[in-house]
């Protein structure tokens, strides 16, 4: 179970996290919805509040002792049922009742302040369920005797229908929005089991390595998860080249003391002069120092970054190397040339680098006459890009045989040429740690070119 913790652990925090949206989600659409259906509602009260009092003004009757009445077939049906929860009824401006439709039989109506003539009033009483609404309207009536009259139409609804509709609207969006939800929820479950898929196999493929199956990571994965996949592939190749070139170091250490070794033994046995043999012993010793040195560095180079690739700038490096040069090969009076754009990068390790532009141009010096030339460049129309750095000097150049001892791969430090051997056997070993190429030829000055290539992500 372990190897799923990491892949439930997401699913649960994306799964709670979806929730907590979506929640949020319906409880804001719920809000906003109940607001609008409530200010619908109410408007619609108040239309249908205000036609009902204008049909009352239309139909009252004043007669010629100022008795204001309303037929009642003009009414409509709620109006004339007592208790029906509409109720409409007329005051003067005294406050008293001039008339009252049949519903309000049994009604312990309030007491109604008149209302100036032309001004309409809609009074919803939020909050207070036990209130109805009232819709007022006043107007100024004449008798026969020219006197004028303040009349306030009313009209009252209790809430009990608006609440209901508020209610059974409440419990549909309710049913409406929580079904999506879960809906929603679903859908985003078995996609979330889809989409996690991948790294589920990701994690297989890990167990599948410690368990000795599998020796990479296999298949293809979404460009998410493909730069993983690629760094830890990386990784377990540059452990296992790291550990192979120490193995190989130690191995090649060891045969390669067996012949030094062997002359000292001889030596030992054999009645030469102390000069002789002290020359003979400084000789051996002096090589098996060379093979020790050649070895180690193979065996200790870097080799590329693995989870993050470092740009190590190669102007002040080639700068300081051949700087360095100069005063070692002080008195070869050699002039130098560098070529190389101030942007440019090595994607890797700060001491190979070093190592091998180190070796490289002493090797250069070393046989230069006059004359030394560095050439870097980044060529963008290859995939990947490719850094390739050039040296060249105008000395003798390389030899056929030399040519195939420095490319052949594994070759051991006694068995390289004399002065063109361990330092660019170890040049070698290190760029193609990097999967570089080193290519040998002759330079444009007569003398030997050296080439290292390297590949660059974009």
């Amino acid at each position: 179970m372990g190897k799923f913790l990491v892949a439930n652990s997401l699913r649960r925090r994306i799964l709670v996290a979806t929730f907590a949206t979506i929640l949020f989600f319906l409880i804001l659409a719920g809000v906003a919805l109940d607001n609008a259906f409530q200010r619908v509602i109410r408007h619609n009260v108040k239309v249908q509040l205000q036609n009902l009092t204008f049909t009352l003004l239309t139909s009252a009757i004043l007669d010629a002792n100022g008795h204001l009445s309303i037929p009642l077939h003009l009414l409509p049906n709620a109006a004339k049922v007592p208790k029906s929860g509409l109720t409409a009824l007329v005051v003067n401006q005294s406050g008293a009742i001039e008339w009252r439709s049949p519903s309000s039989l049994g009604e312990n109506l309030p007491l109604f302040s008149p209302s100036a003539p032309g001004v309409t009033e809609f009074e919803t009483n939020k909050g207070q369920q036990h209130l109805p609404f009232i819709y007022r309207f006043g107007t100024v009536w004449s008798n026969a005797q020219g006197q004028d009259r303040l009349f306030t139409f009313i009209v009252l609804e209790s809430k009990g229908a608006y609440l209901t509709q508020i209610k059974n609207f409440r419990e549909t969006i309710v049913q409406w929005l929580g079904g999506g939800s879960l809906l929603i929820l679903l859908v985003h479950f078995i996609l979330l089991l889809r989409e996690l898929r991948p790294l589920k196999r990701v994690v297989q493929e890990i167990d599948d390595m410690e368990k000795g199956i599998s020796d990479h990571i296999r298949g293809e994965y979404p460009e998410e998860l493909a730069l993983l996949t690629r760094r830890i592939n990386q990784f377990i190749r540059n452990e296992r080249e790291q550990l192979v070139r120490y193995r190989h170091g130690l191995d090649d250490l060891a045969h390669s003391l067996k012949t030094p070794l062997a002359v000292i033994r001889g030596l030992q046995q054999k009645d030469l002069s102390g000069r002789v043999q002290s020359l003979q012993l400084e000789e051996q010793i002096s090589r098996m120092t060379d093979i020790i040195d050649y070895q180690l560095k193979r065996a200790a180079s870097a080799g590329p970054a693995t989870l993050g690739t470092n740009m190590v700038p190669l102007w002040p490096i080639l700068h300081k190397t051949l700087a360095s040069l100069q005063k070692v090969y002080a008195d070869k009076h050699i002039e130098h040339q560098i070529y190389c754009d101030t942007v440019l990068a090595f994607p890797g390790d700060q001491d190979d680098i070093y190592e091998i532009i180190g070796n490289a141009c002493d090797n250069a010096y070393k046989w230069a006459k006059t004359q030394v030339v560095v050439d870097c460049r980044l060529a963008t129309d290859e995939n990947p890009n490719t850094l390739t750095i050039t040296i060249e000097d105008d000395g003798p150049g390389f030899s056929p045989a030399s040519e195939q001892k420095i490319t052949q791969r594994g070759v051991r430090a006694d068995e390289q040429v004399p002065g063109q051997g361990i330092g660019l056997a170890v040049v070698q070993s290190i760029v193609r740690s990097y999967d570089g190429e080193l290519e040998t030829g002759t330079s444009g000055l007569g003398g030997a070119l050296i080439k290292l290539s390297f590949p660059v992500q974009a």
